[in-house]
């Protein structure tokens, strides 16, 4: 059975990684949050802020599973482990547009909103703000490679994500929040094919091998 989403695009069932990517990415989020810090909520807010208990009940309080590091490369890497075959279009896909295992988790966190709801609003609570449902450089800098600040310029507006249609900015800003675009969504999910951007960019091999 098919999933359509509020914009109207058809989306397939979960696929076996997707299943592994909503655990990965609940574990990780858990760890961020803990590291934020708890703080006692006014119940009078409910609704127009996220509390500390219902981030928590969201994440499942998967912080128990804690991580010393978060390797840029692994989200993906996990995911190819765990649901080899599920997975092989999103290598054909990192191997088409000469993507590094950087990129490719932070399209694959890009993705997570479109994948299950809950995570724009672990996105908000991250950015502190109930109308930020989306990642900016900052969370997936922390979600996939802390610390690693040259990596940002990957995520600028001349880079491969932005470039090659697979991400877009909102509002054309330098560092997100971004969001996938319609080609970068469907080919990850397998659901109509590429929009025409990066299809001409796959078909024409208008993708360049980066040294």
């Amino acid at each position: 059975m098919t999933k359509k989403r509020a914009s109207g695009a058809t989306f397939p069932p979960a696929l076996a990684w997707t299943d592994a990517l909503v655990a990965e990415l609940s574990r990780r989020f858990a760890v961020l949050v803990a590291d934020m810090g708890a703080t006692a909520a006014d119940p009078v807010l409910k609704g127009v802020v996220i509390t500390d208990a219902e981030i928590g009940g969201i994440l499942s309080n998967q912080a128990s599973k804690q991580y010393s590091l978060f390797v840029a490369g692994s989200l993906m890497q996990q995911l190819v482990e765990e649901a080899p075959k599920s997975s092989a279009h999103l290598l054909a896909l990192q191997q088409r547009f000469h993507l590094s295992g950087f990129e490719m988790d932070c399209l694959l966190v890009c993705l997570a909103g479109e994948i299950s709801p809950k995570f724009e609003r672990v996105f908000a609570y991250l950015n502190d703000s109930m109308a930020a449902k989306l990642p900016g450089a900052d969370i997936l800098l922390r979600t996939v490679a802390p610390g690693q600040l040259s990596l940002q310029a990957l995520l600028g507006r001349d880079a491969p994500l932005l470039r090659y249609g697979l991400l877009s900015s909102v509002d054309g800003a330098r560092f997100g929040p971004y969001r996938v675009a319609g080609g970068g969504g469907r080919s990850a999910l397998q659901a109509g094919g590429l929009a025409p951007g990066v299809s001409a960019a796959w078909g024409n091999g208008a993708v360049a091998a980066r040294g």
